[in-house]
């Protein structure tokens, strides 16, 4: 933001947060959507943390291996809806609408 905003009006500038998540592990990365999460966050979500931005993710193990998957969820979504509007960003477009945590709905009209 900090670069896109040295080059043009801030008024002009249009920030995109993604909504899905990337998987690590067992050789390869994959993306990851909240629908596809949910199974895991099931049986493993009592191993969720947050980055210092406030990104979830966690760290587990199954008969193939280890992974590490970082997502988006309501309350990081929101974190950085809020932190881009603190820096005057007034409108934001979220990718890949429809793959993501639907508690962002009514976070939004809070």
């Amino acid at each position: 933001m900090k670069y896109a905003s040295a080059q043009c009006p801030r008024e002009k500038i249009v920030p995109v947060l993604k909504v899905s998540g990337m998987k690590w592990g067992a050789g390869k990365v994959q993306g990851i959507q909240y629908q596809d999460l949910l199974p895991l966050l099931s049986q493993y979500g009592d191993s969720v943390k947050r980055t210092s931005d406030g990104t979830p993710y966690m760290k587990y193990s199954d008969s193939v291996g280890t992974y590490a998957v970082y997502y988006e969820d309501k309350e990081s979504l929101l974190n950085k809806t809020y932190a881009l509007h603190d820096l005057g960003y007034n409108k934001i477009t979220f990718w890949s609408l429809g793959r993501h945590d639907f508690g962002l709905h009514k976070g939004l009209s809070e």
